[in-house]
């Protein structure tokens, strides 16, 4: 979508979407990283394909979702579960290899610390 297309509706539909209830800001809804922007549903690129006038007497909630830069990123244009589906999987995946790569850091600070204050190694 075109920049000046996607100003055009989030000038005329930017009121319609309202930030998520009960879900913490700060953090990314969908890794649980740092919130760094919000996502928008439907995406802003999919209006021009909607009917927003139907969609809204069909009770279409426009919504806004905290979001890392990284996640609103890979989902920016997915609107269906099919097209979300191996998206979201491929972040759960990068997100646990980030999880475990910071685990064993984390373990091997810890057994230098140890070995510095000469506790053997397991204790």
């Amino acid at each position: 979508m075109k920049a000046s297309l996607r100003r055009y509706y989030i000038q005329r539909y930017g009121d319609l979407y309202k930030r998520a209830k009960d879900i913490p800001l700060d953090v990314c809804v969908y890794c649980g990283d740092t919130r760094q922007t919000l996502d928008h549903c439907p995406p802003i690129s999919k209006l021009e394909f909607i009917d927003v006038q139907k969609a809204i007497k069909k009770g279409l909630k426009f919504i806004l979702y905290p979001a890392c830069n990284e996640c609103n990123a890979h989902l920016s244009a997915k609107m269906t579960i099919d097209e979300l589906g191996p998206t979201l999987k491929s972040l759960i995946q990068k997100t646990s290899n980030k999880a475990a790569h910071f685990a064993n850091k984390a373990r091997t600070v810890l057994d230098r610390l140890d070995k510095m204050q000469g506790r053997p190694d397991g204790d």
